[in-house]
């Protein structure tokens, strides 16, 4: 596996503060994400309220996720959040497509991101009173899901009232809270919130949602005379130590998966509860998000290092584990149709592609800049004396003023050169597949790594 990054999306702010190597760069940070593959554009929410989206330039007939043509534009130009936003949405509701964030101002606005250069702010939501930390829409029964840090989990449905007008209105269904008591009934007094939320589509809709003590909570849609109710269902008490950070339900493979301050990453089945998989983080670091490769049926997991892991559940072991980003990583997405993964860190969200079948391997092969790897043909070096058969090799030379030898197919080093001057440039002379280079201070240097022969000319 092969993960190769492509391009940033970034916020203006922070774009711009970055060049100019400003500390204020800091003050701005991506919270959210989503991205739409039927429409191939990308919505994101800052800590400053703002609310941007990326879509491809007209001209482009390439995939956001493929090119670096495309336009950044701002869609809360009016009645923007005042707080951070933590949670965002991407759905079309009514025949409308909609943005919908939730945020640090205890409020839920919905977003006609065509309406950007109006009043693109179609509706407030008001309820909650403190920051709204998720969300998830269930198109089957058309009701939104709110969780929120005021111990709370909201859900609003549609006003049927409003054929008539352009956008759809929500209303607040039903208000969840005190739901300790699903828990554990002995602590009815403990402070206890939901921090995530996923749920199933269909008739008989459940809603999954990670509490703050490491529990799962299930409710589920009742629908009588076309008026749709959430009861309580069941709950998976202290699934982890500590609180939940990420929750995924795999409905085609009755999977759920939950993330944790207790470094773990557990999977169970969804129709018994019975868990079948739990790893821990190498780094001890929380994992901080779950993505799940239908086609592979893998799970993608990241970490607050910047780490990426790809998981075979079954036979738990990771097949890809490596640092990425620079940063932590807060939300990854994956896009099976393109190969692409979209990871969103402090900074941006970056994508990245995924090539399967290829192995890769992370060396320190110098100490300072590598200056040039030149490839060597395995059919046109020298025979060495014990005739054995030739692997591919290539050259690295680095301003350590170190020149190797490697073999490209185990990565490791064959031989090692060390130069009295700093080198500036380099050639490979085929035919003879020697290698001569030019010093800093005039030498010219012609090297035989197989006869371990450097000459030397005095220019």
């Amino acid at each position: 596996m092969e993960v190769t990054f492509k391009h940033l999306l970034t916020e203006p702010i922070i774009a711009n503060a970055k060049k100019r190597l400003r500390s204020k760069a800091d003050e701005v940070t991506t919270k959210c994400f989503v991205y739409s593959q039927e429409r191939d554009i990308l919505f994101a929410g800052f800590s400053n309220g703002r609310v941007y989206m990326w879509q491809r330039k007209a001209y482009e007939n390439k995939s956001l996720l493929y090119t670096k043509e495309y336009e950044t534009i701002r869609i809360d130009t009016q009645k923007s959040h005042k707080g951070s936003i933590y949670a965002i949405l991407y759905e079309t509701i009514e025949d409308q497509e909609l943005v919908i964030t939730g945020s640090g101002d205890r409020t839920i606005k919905m977003w006609d991101h065509t309406q950007h250069k109006a009043d693109p702010c179609v509706q407030t939501i008001v309820g909650h009173s403190g920051s709204v930390l998720a969300l998830r829409y269930v198109r089957s029964h058309k009701i939104l899901v709110s969780t929120s840090s005021d111990r709370t989990v909201r859900m609003w449905c549609l006003d049927s009232g409003r054929q008539l007008f352009r956008y759809p209105w929500f209303l607040i269904l039903q208000v969840i809270k005190d739901f300790s008591s699903a828990v554990l009934e002995k602590q009815m007094d403990k402070v206890i919130w939901i921090t995530s939320v996923d749920a199933t589509e269909g008739q008989s809709a459940n809603i999954f949602v990670g509490d703050s003590e490491g529990s799962v909570i299930i409710f589920k849609t009742q629908q009588d005379r076309n008026e749709t109710s959430i009861g309580y269902s069941k709950t998976y008490s202290l699934v982890h130590k500590y609180g939940i950070i990420a929750l995924l339900v795999v409905k085609s493979d009755n999977f759920v998966f939950t993330t944790s301050y207790d470094l773990h990453v557990k999977g169970f089945d969804l129709t018994n509860g019975t868990g079948f998989f739990v790893m821990k983080n190498p780094n001890n670091q929380p994992y901080t998000s779950l993505a799940w490769d239908k086609k592979e049926r893998e799970l993608y997991v990241a970490d607050g290092l910047g780490y990426l892991g790809i998981i075979n559940v079954y036979a738990e072991r990771p097949i890809f584990w490596e640092k990425i980003a620079a940063e932590p990583i807060h939300h990854i997405q994956f896009m099976e149709d393109h190969s692409r993964l979209i990871v969103q860190t402090d900074s941006g969200m970056s994508v990245f592609e995924m090539k399967r079948g290829m192995k890769t391997k992370r060396i320190v092969a110098h100490s300072d800049m590598i200056l040039k790897v030149i490839a060597l043909d395995p059919f046109k070096l020298p025979e060495v004396k014990n005739k054995e058969k030739q692997q591919a090799k290539f050259i690295t030379v680095g301003l350590d003023r170190r020149i190797k030898l490697w073999n490209a197919v185990e990565l490791t080093c064959i031989a090692e050169k060390v130069s009295p001057n700093e080198v500036c440039s380099m050639a490979v002379l085929k035919k003879s597949q020697l290698l001569i280079t030019g010093h800093i201070n005039g030498d010219l240097r012609l090297m035989n790594f197989d006869l371990e022969t450097v000459s030397h000319f005095d220019l």
